[in-house]
């Protein structure tokens, strides 16, 4: 954790200090004077500073991410959009995807890949909308390069499961993204492999990126209900297959990589218990993500329902900054199986996505409040029971860095690049 980093915790601690001070002066004068606050100085944990990652995400629907945060026709980022980047002293950044990343092609977001012709091509997204690829691979890991970032590349791992491609085929594929990233020019290569690092080179970088995480497939919970219809009873034991497949095919590129897979999302408890019996050590973080309150459709006071507008905005400021569940000394913790189950059975997790994400959608008057900084407060929510949980939760990235649309952007930027960057309150948070 920097200097920088360092100072702003200590001035946010000295300021919750103060705060609770306050607060017992105002207890002591108006309820009781033997009411006190005991502040004990005790490590619960050692906290990983790349629990304050972000996720640089590059939808294709409703949203383009940081396509949408470049220069208009080229593929350099906005300055704007760049200071604040270097401002943020981001530890660690997830990249492309996102729900898009099973659906695409990887050499789409490269130059000069053997057999096609013109420019990188646009892509099309799982939902049938596109996106371009001007900001790829090689714009990413320098970007990442200038930032000192660590990175987290996702791999299409969608194909395998589903069959798209043959599993020796997707896997091959996942490890040619290996080679373009990692391998050094002339190394030598899997038989049959076309030789990435030379496209590297011709691209204009010899040196291999080092991308240290590969994350197999996203969300891969979406994809059980078909694969079981496919495996039925044995769709754990082909699941497993698949990772292994790729691990070994990924590591015959490059054995320093270090593997992270998707966790106890959705319906994937019984998934993940065969991939980490059969895989645990050769996987460095099971991944879990965090999205809450999604789509606000009804509102309950006292377990029964109420109109929306007659909620006073106080109470829609308190349950906002609340978001996940605190305890009975008002903490903000996590309440998921995945990190039980990691602290059980010894694995390391990582949040690769979360974020405050929701919206109004209540009939009638509008409520009292819609405020982007009681969203920021929420998501700080967020990053405390992540450092409770620093015993199994090692990474965090929050989603997304830069965007225009979405309104979970760290960042937000204009697509024309008419109009300044700014910061939005729930990615302060984690500054």
């Amino acid at each position: 954790m920097s200097l920088k980093r360092d100072c702003r915790m200590g001035n946010l601690l000295l300021m919750l200090l103060t705060a609770m001070c306050y607060i017992s002066c105002a207890v002591h004068s108006t309820f009781a004077a033997d009411t006190s606050f005991v502040i004990k100085n005790r490590v619960i944990h050692k906290i990983d500073p790349r629990v304050f990652g972000q996720f640089m995400e590059r939808p294709s629907w409703g949203e383009i991410g940081v396509e949408g945060g470049l220069i208009p026709g080229t593929r350099k980022l906005q300055p704007g959009v760049l200071k604040m980047l270097e401002e943020m002293e981001i530890p660690i950044i997830r990249f492309p995807g996102g729900t898009d990343v099973d659906f695409m092609d990887w050499r789409d977001m490269v130059d000069n890949v053997p057999g096609r012709t013109g420019q990188r091509p646009v892509s099309t997204g799982h939902r049938g909308h596109k996106v371009t690829n001007n900001f790829g691979y090689d714009e990413f890991l320098q970007l990442c390069e200038h930032l000192g970032s660590e990175t987290i590349v996702v791999v299409n791992f969608r194909d395998a499961l589903l069959n798209v491609k043959p599993l020796e085929e997707a896997a091959a594929h996942a490890a040619s993204l290996v080679a373009y990233c990692n391998a050094p020019v002339g190394a030598k290569l899997p038989e049959g492999m076309y030789d990435w690092p030379s496209l590297r080179a011709n691209n204009g970088r010899t040196r291999p990126y080092r991308v240290k995480y590969f994350q197999i497939g996203n969300e891969t919970w979406a994809f059980v209900r078909k694969l079981k219809e496919m495996h039925g009873a044995a769709a754990p034991q082909f699941y497993a297959r698949c990772v292994k497949a790729y691990i070994d095919a990924m590591r015959s590129v490059d054995p320093s990589i270090e593997i992270i897979v998707d966790g106890h999302d959705g319906n994937m408890s019984g998934i993940i218990r065969q991939v980490r019996e059969r895989l645990g050590d050769e996987i460095s973080h099971f991944a879990t993500h965090f999205y809450s309150p999604w789509s606000i459709t009804k509102v309950l006071k006292n377990g029964r329902e109420v109109p929306g507008h007659e909620i006073p905005a106080a109470d829609i400021w308190h349950a906002w900054t609340a978001v996940g569940r605190f305890d009975s000394q008002g903490r903000s913790v996590l309440d998921h199986p995945g990190i039980e189950a990691a602290r059980k059975n010894g694995y390391k997790v990582g949040v690769t996505e979360w974020n405050w994400n929701g919206w109004w959608r209540l009939r009638g008057p509008e409520p009292a409040l819609n405020s982007s900084y009681a969203k920021g407060i929420g998501a700080a929510s967020y990053i405390h029971a992540f450092m409770r949980a620093a015993d199994v939760i090692e990474i965090g990235c929050q989603s997304m860095l830069v965007g225009n649309s979405w309104g979970i952007h760290a960042i937000w930027a204009d697509r024309a690049g008419e109009m300044a960057p700014h910061y939005m309150p729930t990615g302060q948070m984690t500054m």
